[in-house]
Parts: C-alpha cells; structure tokens; sequence
C-alpha cells in the first residue's frame, strides 16, 4: 500500500543515465530527441518510445529510392561515427556531415567470350578524381583448352591502366590489380600508384581470346574518389 501511495504522491524518483549512475532528483522530466511520450493508465505507467532504440545496431533493410547519394547524421558520445564495409559502401565526413558513397566507382561483369566494345566506365562531372585500384577478379574459370589475355587502358585496346595477363582454364581469384607489378603507366610511383583522372577519362577492358574458349567471367571492380 506505501508504494502505491509513494507513486502518487512522488511519482519518478530515482532516474539513472546510460552508464547506471542516478542523476539529482527532479520535479520533472523533459523528453529530447526522435521520442514519443505517452500516458498509459492501465500499467500507471509513462510510456517512453525511442525511435531506432532497443540497442546494439539498428539495421536497415529494403529498397531505397531516392538520390544516389544520402547524407547520415550520426552522433556516439558526441563523435562522429562512420562504417567502412566492403558491400554496402562507406560514411565519409563532408562539411560537417557523414555522407553515404558507394564502395566502388564501378563493379562490371564481364563474358570472356563477348568483351565489351565500349569503356566500362568514365569519371563524371568534377573537379578531379583519384583512382586507386583497378582490380581483375576471375569469376567463373574458363572452359576449353585455350586461354585470353586481359589488359586495360584510357582507350580501347590500350594497357596504360593494367599489364597484359594472360588467363587460362586453371587461373581463379585475382588476376590483375594487387601488385605494383600489374600496374600500367597511369599508375606512378611519385603519385603513390594513384591514377589522377578528370572528367570524361575512360577505362576500357581489352580481351583477347587465344585457341578454344567455350566460356568464363571475369569481374573488374575500380576503387577511388570523384572529388565535386
């Protein structure tokens, strides 16, 4: 029977923050932030809804439609907080805003037995564009006994961007892209074998089959920054 009394007398007493210390005692409480607050007087109880709460990592999921790039506000303990994921993209801090980008410049799948005729990608309108990797990934193993060579240029059938490697019925994995070694003239050492590109620059894929092949993918991903 005191309890009850205590709650109607007193109401909330003892508030405690995130880290499970009791703040000073107040005569009432203010709600800041995405909450809504609601009076339940069945369970005499003061409902307190977080938007996104429940702990751990709120995950969002589904279809998105809206500009190819949105802008995130996001603040732990009063930082800024980004992610950095191989798939789904990155956070990086623009103007005093996380900015979600996507992980690749470009990622194509490409058919040995049908290489594409026109580049697989351009730099778009900017002020400038740093490439840091062009990377050739064997997707599906070539089927036959014969094998194609896999270079890739600023224009068509040039090896300015990566070296010739060949690829035959055994190669899986990476082909080009991870060694110093695969790296075309683009690609300089006093520029930390980073590709600074401009606007309307190319990269095409030059494959050139040699023998019997029957079929195989490869996958070229670019990584880098458009700087706008």
């Amino acid at each position: 029977m005191s309890s009850y009394l205590d709650s109607l007398i007193f109401g909330i007493r003892d508030v405690f923050d995130k880290l499970g210390a009791k703040l000073p005692p107040r005569t009432a409480l203010q709600f800041k932030g995405a909450v809504t607050v609601e009076d339940d007087p069945e369970s005499r109880r003061t409902i307190v809804t977080v938007t996104g709460g429940g702990g751990g990592v709120t995950e969002l999921d589904g279809d998105v439609t809206g500009p190819s790039t949105a802008t995130v506000v996001a603040k732990v303990g009063g930082a800024d907080v980004a992610f950095d994921h191989e798939d789904s993209g990155r956070v990086e801090l623009e103007g005093g805003e996380l900015v979600v980008k996507p992980r690749y410049l470009a990622e194509v799948e490409i058919d040995v037995t049908d290489p594409p005729s026109e580049p697989i990608y351009v730099v778009p309108e900017c002020l400038a564009a740093r490439i840091t990797e062009v990377l050739v990934v064997v997707t599906e193993k070539l089927d036959g006994s014969g094998e194609v060579e896999v270079k890739a240029g600023t224009s068509a059938g040039a090896s300015d961007l990566l070296d010739a490697r060949t690829i035959d019925e055994t190669t899986e994995g990476i082909v080009a892209g991870d060694d110093y070694n695969d790296l075309g003239a683009k690609f300089t050492a006093a520029r930390f074998y980073v590709w600074r590109a401009a606007k309307d620059d190319e990269v095409h894929v030059s494959i050139t089959p040699t023998g019997t092949v029957n079929s195989g993918r490869i996958r070229v991903r670019i990584k880098g920054e458009v700087i706008t």
